[in-house]
């Protein structure tokens, strides 16, 4: 029951989808007889009861062969005994192969008087796409493959340096101390900003921000800040966007030194950069944070990396507002002065930059 429904399934495919589905061919153009002269060429004249099928090593590789017969039909493979054919059988070319360890064989067909119309054989062969579409490449993944690995290195790198100094990072971690005026509780920190605790966090903020700026620019639209198109190479502009900012720290800390000195400022400059630092330090982790949230929920084509984009520059120009009262509580000094001094440290640095990202 099993091999006729079958069959008949195939025979279905064959006539509905035989363009697109199936290649049928008709064996019965192939057929022998064995007399007195050897093999030859079945004739429809010819009154037999028995008819073979030659197979080579090539033929009917990965075919069906499809036996309909009007009346019980016996198989033999090479003279050995197979199967029985009530009505109808299918057999698997490649499974005679493997069962009998042959490659070329003969099957010979015997029943009482064989004629054309009452044994139907058909090799059939799948073909299940006509015409092979060309696979659609996967997109590549080293975007996100960075962003991932570059978040569980800042994060396991910020928390060896918490067990490392826990009391310096509360420090940083402080938002109230960074909009509170008065700086009294935080002399002593502002006096070891040279120490090698405090350097390590400004490692880690030129890090971190570099990791930032990888992940922004790169997916930036209408700006053409980078090209990045493997794992390496992202890794290696984080590299080096983070020893730029490191050289940029060092120089700003200088330059704020510099003209706190000059202007007789130096009890303000301490203070001055540790809140630079802290700043940075917590604007760009909660950044990297709403960052990846993005990466993860709109994949690296979200319309919204523009906006963090912007973000930056209205970061700078809050903290110029926010330095001017920090400052102006804790020097009291006159006015003039004080926009003199936040012009030297803050303004023009300021406006170099933005200049350098918008225009």
């Amino acid at each position: 029951m099993k091999s006729y429904l079958l069959v008949a399934f195939l025979f279905l495919v064959q006539t509905s989808l035989a363009h697109a589905q199936v290649r049928s061919y008709d064996l019965q153009k192939d057929w022998l007889i064995f007399n007195n002269k050897g093999y030859t060429n079945y004739q429809a004249q010819d009154e037999v009861d028995a008819v073979h099928i030659r197979f080579n090593e090539k033929r009917g590789v990965g075919d069906y062969l499809v036996i309909k017969a009007s009346k019980p039909v016996t198989l033999f493979l090479n003279n050995v005994l197979i199967a029985s054919v009530h009505r109808a059988d299918t057999l698997y070319i490649d499974s005679l192969r493997q069962q009998h360890n042959l490659l070329a064989f003969t099957l010979t067909f015997y029943a009482s008087s064989i004629k054309r119309a009452g044994l139907s054989t058909h090799l059939i062969t799948p073909s299940l796409i006509k015409s092979v579409e060309p696979l659609t490449p996967q997109p590549p993944t080293y975007f996100r493959d960075f962003s991932f690995i570059g978040t569980l290195l800042v994060l396991a790198i910020l928390l060896m340096i918490i067990r490392l100094n826990p009391k310096l990072a509360s420090d940083y971690f402080s938002v109230t101390k960074i909009f509170s005026l008065r700086e009294s509780e935080d002399s002593t920190v502002y006096t070891r900003i040279t120490s090698s605790g405090n350097f390590l966090f400004y490692g880690f903020s030129s890090l971190t921000l570099g990791f930032f700026l990888v992940l922004l620019f790169a997916k930036l639209p209408e700006k053409e800040w980078m090209s990045i198109h493997s794992f390496q190479q992202a890794m290696g502009y984080w590299l080096l966007f983070s020893l730029a900012i490191t050289v940029l720290l060092l120089g700003k800390m200088l330059v704020i030194y510099l003209f706190a000195t000059l202007f007789n400022l130096r009890d303000v400059a301490g203070m001055q950069f540790f809140n630079w630092v802290r700043v940075l330090f917590l604007s760009i982790g909660v950044s990297i944070t709403l960052l990846m949230i993005v990466i993860i929920r709109w994949n690296e084509s979200s319309t919204l990396f523009p906006f963090f984009y912007q973000a930056i520059g209205w970061l700078l120009m809050g903290w110029i507002l926010l330095a001017f009262f920090k400052i102006a509580a804790k020097a009291r000094i006159g006015l003039f002065h004080l926009f003199s001094y936040l012009c030297a440290t803050e303004i023009i640095p300021t406006l170099i930059v933005l200049k350098i990202l918008y225009y």
